[in-house]
């Protein structure tokens, strides 16, 4: 089982969230201590196909403290020897870019 829909809400577009939840591999770096909105959820996606396509999770540790504060000041280490197109690395940089107004929308 890789991910869980217990914590899915529905919210309103332009509506802001503060709480904390979620499992800590799919926890986008606003998530963690600040305002959050959809975009997290593109973040969360990124992640899962990450997991598919190099086989682990972008950022890992035994305990999930340790893997948010991985995501809040580590960089992806981007893996040159998976047989991933440009393309494909591309979209996952895209979604699971840092900064939220840069991330890749559904739309996209």
């Amino acid at each position: 089982k890789m991910i869980a829909f217990g914590m899915a809400c529905k919210f309103d577009e332009d509506q802001v969230l503060t709480e904390l939840c979620g499992s800590p591999h799919y926890l986008a770096p606003e998530l963690i201590g600040q305002n959050y909105d959809h975009r997290v959820d593109i973040w969360a996606c990124g992640v899962l196909l990450y997991l598919l396509m190099y086989g682990h999770y972008p950022y890992d540790a035994k305990q999930p403290r340790d893997i948010m504060v991985k995501i809040l000041t580590e960089q992806i280490r981007w893996q040159t020897q998976a047989k991933l197109s440009k393309h494909a690395v591309d979209f996952l940089k895209s979604a699971l870019e840092h900064d939220p107004n840069k991330r890749m929308t559904a739309a996209d």
